[in-house]
């Protein structure tokens, strides 16, 4: 009897601990489901909470860029974009970008793009003018170019922008510019071989572009693949000016400006009218006329004439004959002063 409930005695101590360490176990296997659940959702927080922070941030940028594109900063562009020309050659190859400028149909763009194409076909919003480079300058990589047909044509003519570290500019690089916008900052303004140049931070801007501020004014023109820097619209204007001037001729100090016929102007001799004010303001001539004679008198060059209507303009009426739009047309100059 003594025997046997000793072994009912050790058979319950031993199911006791058996259910003891079952107890324990489940103990164990339930906390440790509690720390793996615990550790999961913790690591689904973190990767909701990146993907949060990258939507996030994708969308700033988004909207930055329709910002630009739909909003005020489109205005910048808007002010600016009649200006803004498309460069080739016939056959639509080296095409670059260009800025119509001032009076008289000339168009600024790099040289080293164009080099020396006798054709040049200047697209303006779908429509095409054929023009001639009149003058380059390697210093600034700019060429001028005259659109033919086109001397009465007014462009870009603001003042030059006042620059410092820190500015915002905008870029773009082709007639399309509304789609290829960049937006950086002046980084540093120095001078070299007496240009100016403008470090910046755009990196996403092609070989050539051209660069404004929050006025719409040009900053400048980035010309080469191989750098960002910017060349100053002020030294590119300066050195435009000087061809312009070469091709143009001097201005008569009574207001008439006018240069000798070229090739271009289809007629072989004669006095090309490039800008009438002063006292000739009300003489019946216009930008684009070429005169060929007076009073009967054959006017050879721009000189002939300057110095026959000096003589005399305040004394007699002058019989003209001129060509205007390829037609020859005859008219009385009055001395009409004002």
């Amino acid at each position: 009897m003594k025997k046997e409930r000793f072994d009912d005695e050790k058979k319950g101590f031993i199911h006791y601990e058996l259910n003891k360490r079952r107890k324990a176990t489940k103990v164990i296997v339930k906390y440790s489901n509690v720390v793996f659940i615990s550790v999961a959702i913790n690591i689904l927080c973190i990767f909701l909470y990146h993907q949060f922070i990258l939507v996030k941030y994708r969308q700033q940028n988004s909207s930055k860029i329709l910002d630009i594109q739909n909003n005020a900063v489109e205005q910048i562009f808007w002010n600016i974009s009649p200006y803004v020309l498309s460069v080739s050659d016939e056959n639509n190859e080296n095409s670059t970008m260009g800025i119509l400028y001032k009076r008289g149909g000339y168009v600024l763009t790099t040289y080293s793009n164009i080099k020396d194409d006798e054709s040049i076909v200047i697209n303006d919003d779908g429509v095409s003018m054929n023009g001639k480079v009149i003058g380059k300058d390697d210093k600034v990589d700019i060429a001028v170019i005259k659109i033919e047909g086109e001397s009465s044509l007014s462009g870009y003519n603001e003042g030059l922008p006042i620059l410092k570290k820190g500015d915002t500019i905008y870029g773009f690089y082709d007639e399309e510019f509304k789609k290829q916008v960049s937006i950086g900052s002046i980084m540093e303004i120095f001078s070299k071989d007496n240009v100016y140049h403008i470090k910046n931070n755009i990196t996403n801007v092609g070989d050539v572009g051209v660069f404004i501020n929050n006025k719409s004014e040009i900053v400048g023109i980035k010309n080469s693949k191989d750098s960002s820097d910017i060349i100053y619209i002020g030294d590119i204007i300066n050195s435009a000016e000087g061809i312009i001037r070469d091709y143009e001729g001097k201005s008569s100090n009574m207001g008439l400006v006018g240069r000798d016929t070229t090739e271009e102007d289809e007629v072989d001799k004669g006095a090309y009218i490039i800008n009438v004010s002063g006292v000739y303001k009300n003489s019946g001539l216009m930008p684009g006329d070429i005169v060929i004679s007076v009073n009967g008198k054959k006017i050879d060059n721009y000189k002939t004439f300057e110095e026959f209507m000096e003589k005399n303009y305040f004394n007699s009426k002058i019989k003209c004959n001129i060509v205007r739009d390829r037609k020859i047309i005859e008219f009385t100059i009055e001395n009409n002063i004002g």
